[in-house]
């Protein structure tokens, strides 16, 4: 049964009151006067806007009760971090740390050259105040969503990323640490490619077990003409994790934009990511897997807008779900009527490992342009039992063999990282 309007607005309240008065006396990104008064319309949007509830279509599965019932704090902390537990083995990258939300220098490696940029946001809207301004709450869409509203109210720091050049040689790796029960970390990320640039970024989210913890991200990027950026999102948080990514991104002419969500672990989880290419000949791809067990709860939701001609983008989101694991995965592709010669493909595919199991999968699209080749498609079943057969015949486990197909199933998504280390951690931590 629905929640009453009523009892919505005073638990909105309540929860918006907690993290405000916690806030308060904290060094954080909203307090920065550069941001100022992209705070403060943010908070009149807060202040009009309410919790999606299951009348609302686009979180029609996935409700958000657990979160707004409870009271989390912002909490920085100094605490001693074993930072070693989350770094990737054998991948060459600048370390950014951030925990609870707070950017760690004692842990961090920050980097300016004339071919990028790599500091906290805190930083940045002190050197960059300019660059911040023009880009900074532009693409990101708190007019419509709480979340994203919240973000841009509270938001403690994040990062800053402006590359100017070919940077090729490492990666630049955003660790995120939630260490502290009832705490929200908000960070906000801004992401900037100049023409004919190039990076790669990985980003990964982590917990600690047995804590209650919301992570409400919220990323900026720009994308521009002929500059090529590819972002893995490595989702490794505990059981009672709550995690909500807003990602925004815009692409210029002849940009290509690579994008995989490898969601590994954490208790209830929401992914929305909206592209929208704007220039002509653009080329995107997103990728996802997730695993969800027991009584996890994974969410997929994305947005592709094709303005431009002559644009492609590749859609592929792959789900093995366990127990009581549940999923969802709703993708929409929009072709505006001028973008002719678009080529667009979106599939979901899900195997269930359990009778309790289950997903809810809504590709679509809609299509104004008469010149395209578009096609989108889901599957839901099981694992092949003659394959599985076949395996176990030839003197394999049962266990192993249905690990063996897991890897199969998914590892068309995970060959898709850039990154070798990457691809090897996720092989890794399936299940």
């Amino acid at each position: 049964m629905d929640t009453t309007v009523e009892n919505i607005t005073s638990k909105k309240d309540q929860f918006i009151a907690s993290i405000d008065g916690t806030i308060a006396g904290a060094s954080t990104l909203s307090t920065s006067h550069v941001v100022a008064s992209i705070v403060e319309s943010a908070k009149e949007s807060l202040a009009s806007l309410s919790f999606p509830t299951t009348r609302t279509e686009a979180w029609k599965y996935t409700r958000v009760g657990k979160i707004i019932n409870q009271k989390f704090e912002v909490k920085p902390t100094e605490t001693q971090v074993e930072i070693g537990t989350y770094h990737i083995p054998g991948i060459q990258a600048i370390e950014m740390v951030f925990v609870n939300g707070f950017f760690r220098a004692d842990l961090s490696e920050t980097l300016e050259n004339n071919v990028i940029s790599v500091l906290p946001m805190s930083e940045a809207v002190s050197k960059y105040p300019e660059m911040v301004k023009q880009y900074y709450g532009t693409i990101a869409n708190d007019k419509k969503d709480i979340f994203t509203a919240l973000n841009t109210s509270y938001s403690t720091d994040g990062l800053f990323i402006h590359v100017k050049g070919e940077y090729k040689d490492t990666a630049i790796h955003l660790i995120h640490i939630n260490d502290s029960d009832q705490v929200i970390a908000q960070c906000r990320n801004l992401i900037i490619t100049e023409p004919n640039s190039h990076a790669k970024i990985v980003t990964s989210y982590h917990s600690k077990k047995d804590i209650s913890s919301f992570c409400n991200q919220v990323t900026e990027v720009v994308v521009k003409e002929n500059s090529f950026l590819s972002i893995d999102k490595i989702q490794q948080e505990s059981e009672q994790a709550f995690h909500i990514s807003n990602d925004f991104v815009t692409q210029e002419k002849d940009s290509t934009f690579h994008l995989n969500t490898f969601t590994l672990t954490g208790g209830w989880i929401r992914n929305n990511l909206h592209v929208h290419a704007k220039g002509n000949g653009t080329n995107t791809d997103m990728y996802g897997l997730y695993q969800p067990i027991l009584k996890q709860h994974i969410d997929n939701h994305t947005l592709m807008i094709h303005d431009g001609t002559d644009g492609e983008s590749n859609e592929l989101y792959k789900g093995i779900l366990y127990d009581k694991g549940k999923a969802v995965f709703n993708g929409k592709v929009i072709v505006a009527i001028d973008a002719q010669r678009t080529n667009a493909y979106q599939t979901n595919a899900n195997v269930l490992l359990s009778d309790d199991a289950s997903v809810n999968s809504k590709p679509e699209l809609e299509i104004y342009a008469d010149d395209v080749k578009c096609s989108h498609g889901s599957t839901t079943g099981q694992f092949d039992e003659e394959a599985l057969f076949y395996l176990m015949a030839r003197g394999i486990k049962k266990d192993t063999a249905k690990r063996l197909l897991t890897e199969a199933f998914l590892k068309e998504v995970v060959d898709h990282s850039d990154i070798l280390a990457v691809r090897e951690l996720v092989l890794r931590y399936l299940h």
